[in-house]
């Protein structure tokens, strides 16, 4: 795997930028009210303020809500006892859905639920529903489920009527995903798992054909109805060319399990993984490097808004990351910098050594320095003119023999000045 370096300086006079980029993620450090530990692996932003997530992997199954980017978290709802959502979708910042299974413990599951929002999340309409975990809507009425079958609804998810598909044994629906209103497709397994299958529809989910799957997948995404990728329990991101009828495996990834891909244009995409992965293609998919997350908890759904400038990650414990725009921009063939910018440190606070990643939107005499908190410098890491471009520099308090303490990165410029402080503990 072609492992992203991230102690290399990328000089774009030398390697010019092959594609656009976005800076890396920085973790939130979210407030919750009421405080405590959560699972936020499974979350959804519609704007650069309003996201909301529902606790799956524990025993709270409440559903949050931010509306200042994610850095506080209010509790919007208590689900009940034998209530298991698994489930979130908006389309806006009005009208969202929940799904899960309501769990009968003398008989095991019996039925499914949607929870329907239309003023964000304050107030919740109740339905009892088939057995179905996903859900998917076109606008405030339509939309699709997935579960002990596909299900559609045009009444907002108050009542569903069962699609055209094939009635395999015990199937089992576990992801839904759409390109526009016409494709869509479904990942699923049978037979009590020991069957998996990919259904398709090209009719706006009345009729769904059996495609193929080679892996048990978590997450589809479609760049038309025919090119999609694939990832799941596997260290390979799979492709299809013909709509989900054969895969190819890609370039092997350093992570048995993948969790969610999103594509912010034709080449650039990133996919997420157990132990705090988050891989990169910059080519369209066709090879993978490793981003530094800052996190070793495993990261789920993946969030973008803003016309894919702002993006989120989603994560187990808290978690929590935020990209804030794609620096690198395509114009007339040629890749432009829109942003002159100094990202936070990571790891901080750090111990010995930390990355420093900066942008720079116009070639410029450059200079990265390290002072103390009493304002002496301790070190310039790079000094010189600079192309219009990204850099990636490493510090190693280790190497000047630096007592722990709060110091300063200067980013200078001869237009800009730019500092920011980090935390160096022994």
């Amino acid at each position: 795997m072609k492992k992203i370096l991230l102690n290399i300086i990328w000089f774009f006079v030398t390697f010019p930028p092959v594609i656009a980029y976005s800076q890396g993620w920085e973790k939130i450090e979210p407030i919750f009210n009421p405080p405590g530990v959560y699972d936020m692996t499974f979350g959804t932003f519609v704007d650069n303020d309003n996201g909301w997530f529902v606790e799956v992997w524990n025993n709270g199954r409440r559903i949050w809500k931010s509306t200042d980017g994610g850095l506080n978290w209010n509790k919007v709802k208590d689900s009940t006892e034998t209530a298991r959502p698994y489930d979130i979708h908006f389309i806006d910042k009005n009208h969202g859905w929940v799904s899960g299974l309501l769990y009968s413990y003398d008989e095991g599951i019996d039925t499914g639920f949607v929870w329907r929002t239309t003023d964000g999340g304050f107030t919740w309409e109740e339905n009892i529903t088939p057995k179905f975990n996903k859900l998917f809507f076109f606008d405030s009425l339509n939309g699709i489920g997935g579960g002990k079958g596909i299900y559609g609804t045009d009444d907002g998810g108050r009542t569903w009527h069962e699609k055209n598909y094939e009635h395999l044994p015990n199937l089992f629906v576990s992801s839904v995903y759409y390109f526009n209103r016409d494709f869509g497709w479904a990942l699923g397994s049978y037979d009590y798992s020991s069957g998996i299958v990919l259904l398709k529809t090209t009719d706006g989910g009345e009729n769904w054909l059996r495609g193929s799957l080679p892996i048990i997948g978590n997450s589809l995404y479609f760049t038309s109805g025919e090119v999609g990728w694939l990832v799941g329990i596997s260290t390979e991101v799979y492709k299809t060319t013909d709509g989900g009828n054969s895969w190819n495996p890609g370039e092997q990834i350093n992570n048995s399990w993948l969790s969610d891909i999103k594509f912010v244009n034709d080449s650039l995409a990133w996919v997420t993984g157990d132990s705090g992965f988050i891989g990169l293609s910059t080519d369209g998919g066709n090879t993978w490097g490793e981003i530094e997350s800052g996190t070793t908890e495993p990261l789920g759904n993946i969030s973008f808004v803003d016309d894919n400038k702002t993006g989120f990650i989603f994560g187990y414990n808290n978690t929590l990351l935020k990209s804030a725009k794609t620096v690198g921009i395509k114009k007339n063939g040629e890749y432009l910098f829109d942003d002159f910018h100094l990202f936070q440190n990571y790891p901080n606070p750090f111990n010995p050594s930390t990355t420093i990643e900066f942008t720079l939107n116009i070639k410029s005499n450059t200079s990265v320095s390290i002072y103390s908190s009493s304002g002496k410098q301790i070190t310039t890491l790079l000094q010189g003119e600079k192309a219009a471009g990204i850099y990636s520099l490493r510090f190693n308090a280790g190497a000047f023999n630096l007592s722990s303490g709060v110091y300063y990165i200067k980013l200078q410029t001869e237009q800009n000045s730019i500092t920011k402080k980090m935390l160096y503990l022994k």
